[in-house]
């Protein structure tokens, strides 16, 4: 079993009076309440995690710059998380006045805005963002500035995703949650598996195995290893990094739990391979 660093490349802090929009909405409110660094710290503190990769979770909604200039501040305090992924609406007009806001911030290595969207449930406003000539505008702005793009979609927009990294290959796209199925049972394995399998042919895509509590719900590795082991498969040793999506997946699974399932589910890689999807291919991505 893997003993060596680990880099989590997606974990969230946040204070409510930034106001999280979808804190008090989520399982009950259940994360309603603070979560600084500390309390980060203090939950992985049983895990040889070295570095770690914030990503936005829409605080400040108003002014995303703030919420970057909190977390910074978090880090030079703590001394992570060593990267941030900002939230930027790119089909904003002021889309670039934006970004530059946000490298002013040392640790800012790449933008979200989340594209999940299927009607009715929690997510985008609409479908639609990866085909429209504004937000790809502000997309394509990316590359200028040195940035990333971390992907949230779920795996029925597979397919315009595939479009957007032909189109832009000079963009990395870090694709977050296993690429989300929609359903989570080994019978929708292969429906998922395929979808994967096209995105995984663009080489400027990463793939990040993330978010086992929210997609499974269930701390079920019989469940939850197939889709990991065919995401490996699918992006081999080089493209693959692994996250913990804490503190909201903790709701369904504890954080040790996670870490555990991620090692044992690369078990049968040689801890050369295993070295750089659990730390070496982050450092490298995010530029830790």
């Amino acid at each position: 079993m893997y003993q060596g660093q680990i880099i989590d490349t997606h974990m969230h802090i946040w204070d409510l009076r930034s106001g999280p929009e979808w804190l008090p909405q989520l399982a009950g409110g259940i994360l309603n309440h603070n979560f600084f660094m500390k309390d980060y710290l203090e939950m992985s503190k049983n895990q040889p995690i070295s570095q770690m990769v914030y990503i936005e979770c829409g605080g400040f909604p108003n002014n995303p710059l703030l919420e970057t200039k909190w977390v910074q501040e978090q880090a030079d305090k703590y001394g992570g998380p060593q990267g941030i992924v900002a939230f930027a609406k790119l089909d904003s007009p002021d889309v670039e006045k934006v970004l530059k806001g946000h490298i002013q911030y040392p640790n800012v290595r790449g933008i979200r805005m989340p594209l999940n969207y299927v009607a009715g449930c929690f997510g985008a406003d609409r479908d639609d963002y990866m085909k429209d000539a504004a937000w790809r505008k502000g997309y394509g702005l990316l590359s200028k500035y040195e940035l990333l793009f971390e992907m949230q979609v779920y795996d029925t927009q597979l397919p315009q995703a595939c479009e957007l990294a032909k189109q832009f290959p000079d963009i990395p796209i870090i694709l977050e949650h296993l690429g989300w199925p929609k359903e989570s049972s080994l019978t929708y394995l292969s429906e998922w598996k395929n979808r994967l399998s096209e995105l995984a042919q663009y080489p400027n895509v990463f793939l990040k195995i993330s978010c086992i509590g929210w997609i499974f719900q269930k701390n079920e590795k019989s469940l939850i290893l197939p889709y990991i082991q065919e995401a490996l498969n699918l992006f081999g040793v080089d493209r693959c990094m692994v996250g913990s999506n804490c503190p909201p997946d903790r709701v369904f699974i504890p954080f040790d739990d996670i870490f555990h399932t991620f090692k044992v589910a690369l078990s049968s890689y040689s801890e050369s391979d295993q070295q750089k999807i659990f730390y070496g291919n982050a450092k490298r991505i995010y530029r830790l």
